[in-house]
């Protein structure tokens, strides 16, 4: 149950909420009551329950402002299909948890600091990385000034490829500050293929997007192009920047004419001794640490590490 402090501002703001609800449902035929009270009772309950027994007090001033904001995220959790049976145990672990003891000093501050870290956890590749950013979150619980500095830093760890030169500069900057995180040889942080989580390089060729027909984003046989910021590929009419290293693999749409400056992959034919199902390949592109090869059985484009480049 809600403890008294939230069970009465629930009935003082029913109005207000009621009205956010009946919106949000008008838009949204995802959101539903019962959604809802699962989120206060899972969610809200246990985190406003440590909230209102934190060592430092919060005025209720400062605990309505996040409640306002914690409700809206709510509603936006349940548009967003976030509200399922295999996500409650890591929303409860966060609300319950992590953000009852990371918030605590920083009343004036909660709301933001909850809401960046919110977004970033969005925007992981699906909820299996969520679990071990939230572990690798109360490694660091860090400062509000350290907060985007660590977001970044976990987003990338979490499988967003994209953020990795950005990452790595934040590291080189600070490295005692994200020592912890990476465990195994941390010197080696900067090299692509190792995983500074499990101390092994990343070997595995690697599939990438798929037909159209089979749940993937291409409509066309792919096409490569070399470009100094990341790989492109492109499909039809929709163009992709690749990212990837040991943590993931991201494609992130661009605008349709940026290929035509690029320089397009070699084209011709040979084999794909990684990839026993595949007879070759018909267009290929070689980067400093990795090979990308399309083929003309699949509309998947092969990805293979060379991990041998950066150790010998």
């Amino acid at each position: 149950m809600p403890s008294s402090w939230l069970a009465t501002q629930l009935r003082a703001r029913a109005d207000v909420y009621n009205r956010q609800f009946r919106i949000a449902r008008h838009q949204t035929a995802t959101v539903s009551a019962e959604d809802i009270a699962c989120f206060v009772q899972q969610c809200l309950a246990p985190l406003f329950d440590g909230l209102t027994r934190a060592p430092q007090p919060w005025s209720d001033a400062e605990l309505a402002d996040l409640l306002d904001d914690c409700y809206r995220h709510g509603l936006a959790l349940c548009r967003g299909r976030w509200l399922t049976p295999n996500t409650w145990p890591l929303l409860g672990q966060l609300f319950g948890r992590v953000l009852p003891q990371w918030l605590a000093p920083y009343p004036g501050q909660a709301s933001t600091l909850l809401t960046r870290l919110l977004n970033t956890l969005l925007k992981l590749p699906g909820t299996n990385a969520w679990t071990p950013f939230l572990a690798r979150w109360q490694m660091l619980m860090p400062k509000p000034p350290q907060v985007d500095d660590a977001l970044l830093m976990l987003a990338w760890l979490g499988g967003l490829a994209e953020y990795r030169h950005a990452a790595l500069q934040h590291y080189q900057r600070d490295p005692d500050c994200f020592e912890t995180l990476l465990p195994f040889h941390p010197q080696r942080v900067g090299e692509r293929w190792w995983s500074t989580q499990q101390g092994h390089w990343v070997q595995t060729p690697q599939r990438i997007g798929a037909s159209v027909i089979l749940g993937g984003d291409f409509t066309n046989p792919p096409t490569l192009f070399g470009d100094d910021r990341a790989p492109v590929i492109r499909s039809g009419d929709m163009v992709w920047h690749l990212y990837a290293d040991a943590y993931g693999l991201r494609l992130l749409p661009i605008k349709p004419g940026a290929a035509s400056t690029l320089v397009r992959a070699t084209t011709g034919s040979g084999p794909l001794s990684d990839m026993k199902d595949l007879s070759g390949w018909s267009s290929t592109l070689a980067l400093d640490d990795y090979d990308l090869f399309t083929t003309p059985q699949s509309y998947a484009v092969i990805l293979i590490p060379r991990p041998e480049s950066q150790h010998g």
